[in-house]
């Protein structure tokens, strides 16, 4: 996979998965603080438009997104165990906005048949 999400908690309580592309500009804003690694934490109550959430102060989202070395670990561990079985290498869900996240050489790496 190419995309993420975010996964909101309230009060350590699961909330929903979260379109965090939607949401990403927020993550530079005033509204979200970053927690450590790929943790936010809302900063003061608001109601999104964009998603139609209302957040309210603590809720925590954490990104979920693969990296280019995650994804070339799978692809490594799919050709050890495929072989020389035929077999082909997808991305999911391909679009501009997840394709942005990667470099022309990580997509190139990662469709390598060597």
């Amino acid at each position: 996979p190419t995309f993420g999400w975010g996964v909101w908690f309230r009060e350590n309580e699961f909330q929903a998965i979260l379109d965090w592309k939607k949401l990403s500009d927020y993550s530079q804003s005033r509204l979200f603080r970053q927690k450590g690694g790929s943790e936010y934490v809302v900063v003061e109550d608001f109601y999104d438009y964009v998603t139609s959430t209302s957040f309210q102060k603590n809720d925590r989202i954490r990104i979920e997104k693969p990296s280019f070395r995650e994804i070339m670990y799978v692809k490594n561990m799919v050709n050890r165990e495929w072989g020389k079985t035929p077999h082909s290498c997808i991305l999911y869900h391909l679009d501009s906005l997840n394709l942005s996240d990667y470099s022309t050489n990580e997509i190139e790496a990662i469709f390598c048949t060597d």
